[in-house]
């Protein structure tokens, strides 16, 4: 990290001292539409401490509606309703046989459900008796028959009834029980998250889910046992628990000061999140679990820096970071060079407020384009900082270079720079201001003069760098331009570049043309 970078990265660095208010954000389920996780904001700190309180909530509500849903307590209470509902539909049985008997016909609930026998002289005929009666009777059974069957499909709707009431009464039973369990840990909950009213919805819907789906909630506790069992690669029951899992989509907890990213992953899902997905048996399966952030979402609250040619460069990148400037809010934002042909649907997760300050760093060129061919630039870019390519020298000046020095080979590990090779980098610097008054404030160059140094010097098994490395890093420089002078000059010899230099023209004037490749000049009259 050189020059400008650096600099930005030391000024922000005091920057973000500043005091300021930070916040955590979680993604939660959204139990009327799944496909949209709700997005809560906490303060500093809380979303890890959430996270443990609705893990708590959950083992708490399990633990002790097993208890209140004891095996003999609960077997008992379902024997009780099956043998109220077996009485009930036997007396519908026996009230329609009082019915059918007298027509024929003998009404019978058996394993594979209710059907009828034909009866005569009060007995009831079995298969091969029914077969053997002569064809007039079995044609007056079979008038009969349409009306009888009648009959038994009403019963059978009434049993049906009774069966759907036995049920409900189980369910109301069930969550009688469950509420004042459920009443106790949620009361507790919602006061301790009181001020966060997106919370206390949240607990409050997360309540009424489990009272809904009670059995299955209970039933997940020896699912849970089972799923250990099972071999791995075998496919996975979804868990109902999973449902009321807590998503730490940013954690602020551990941070001191306001956040500062500076990263070179350029990639879009770096910059502005995911979603992830599992690829089981050739479906794709998604949830509210599976989205991560990105870096504008660790940098809310706080500053993020971009390289705009890396910025530019990356398709959609500039653009989608104009769109959640303008919005001042962002969720999952997806490129639209992304495509997963599988992908039938994807979560749209709830955004989050955004408050970020972007630092964009580049060079004159592409401000000007910018500037001029984007009209929206202007309106998100306000402030403009020109970065001074040289800088007067003076003893101020002079010190911050050798701090620069000092730093650059601290944190590169590079050998320790003696005096006269730091001498040696200021006559460098000064060169490269093209002003002997001046130095150069291009750290990035300098930077690369003391890493080439130091290869010269760990060759020779010094314990610094001496000027006579540095004066080895030009020498070595100019022999690696030599081919291209040396090119040139037998281009001009074999008249393939014509230059006049002996008598005189009209119109026109010799100079002196200079050829640069990356940190070597070389100039030639003409």
């Amino acid at each position: 990290m050189f020059g400008k970078m650096k600099y930005i990265n030391n000024y922000l660095r005091e920057k973000v001292k500043q005091k300021k208010e930070l916040f955590d954000y979680v993604y939660v389920n959204n139990f009327v539409r799944e496909d949209e996780p709700i997005s809560i904001v906490l303060k500093q700190g809380e979303a890890v401490k959430f996270k443990k309180d609705m893990k708590q909530y959950i083992s708490y509500i399990k633990e002790n509606l097993l208890k209140s849903f004891k095996d003999d307590e609960l077997s008992n209470k379902k024997k009780f309703a099956e043998e109220n509902l077996e009485k009930k539909k036997k007396k519908l049985i026996d009230d329609l046989n009082l019915t059918t008997k007298p027509m024929g016909f003998e009404v019978v609930e058996g394993a594979k459900g209710v059907f009828m026998l034909p009866v005569k002289d009060g007995k009831t005929l079995s298969k091969e008796e029914y077969e053997k009666l002569d064809q007039k009777e079995k044609v007056e059974y079979e008038k009969k028959s349409p009306q009888i069957q009648e009959k038994i499909f009403e019963v059978l709707t009434q049993i049906r009834g009774l069966e759907i009431e036995k049920e409900r009464e189980m369910s109301n039973w069930k969550g009688t029980v469950a509420s004042a369990t459920l009443n106790v840990a949620t009361k507790y909950l919602e006061q301790k998250y009181s001020d966060n009213a997106k919370i206390v919805e949240y607990i409050g819907n997360v309540k009424k889910d489990i009272l809904q789906n009670i059995s299955e909630f209970l039933e997940s506790s020896h699912e849970e046992l089972e799923e250990k069992k099972r071999m791995p690669g075998m496919p996975q029951k979804e868990n109902i628990m999973e449902r009321y899992n807590v998503n730490i989509f940013v954690d602020n907890s551990r941070q001191e000061t306001i956040p500062l990213v500076m990263d070179v992953d350029y990639s879009f899902e770096n910059i502005f999140g995911k979603v992830e997905y599992e690829n089981q048996y050739g479906t794709l399966k998604t949830n509210f679990m599976k989205i991560k952030s990105g870096l504008i979402h660790k940098a809310n609250g706080g500053y993020i820096v971009f390289q705009a040619k890396d910025l530019l460069r990356e398709p959609g990148l500039y653009d989608t970071l104009k769109k959640v400037l303008k919005l001042e809010e962002c969720g999952i934002e997806v490129s639209k060079d992304y495509r997963m042909p599988m992908m039938l649907s994807t979560l749209k997760p709830e955004t989050m407020r955004l408050n970020v300050k972007v630092i964009i760093i580049g060079s004159s060129n592409i401000y000007n384009m910018l500037i001029t061919q984007d009209e929206e630039f202007k309106k998100l870019f306000k402030i403009k900082a020109e970065y001074e390519e040289e800088a007067e020298m003076n003893k101020e000046n002079v010190k911050k270079l050798c701090i620069f020095i000092s730093s650059y080979i601290r944190e590169e590990g590079l050998l320790p720079v003696d005096k006269k090779a730091v001498e040696q980098l200021m006559e460098y610097a000064s060169k490269l201001s093209g002003v002997q008054e001046k130095i150069s404030t291009d750290f990035a160059e300098i930077g690369r003069v003391i890493s080439e140094a130091n290869v010269w010097a760990l060759r020779e098994k010094q314990t610094s760098i001496t000027e006579k490395d540095i004066r080895k890093v030009f020498v070595e420089r100019q022999d690696r331009i030599k081919k291209y002078d040396k090119k040139q000059a037998e281009l001009i010899e074999k008249e393939i570049i014509l230059i006049d230099t002996e008598g005189k023209s009209v119109g026109e004037i010799n100079g002196l043309s200079i050829t640069s490749f990356g940190e070597i000049s070389f100039r030639k009259a003409c």
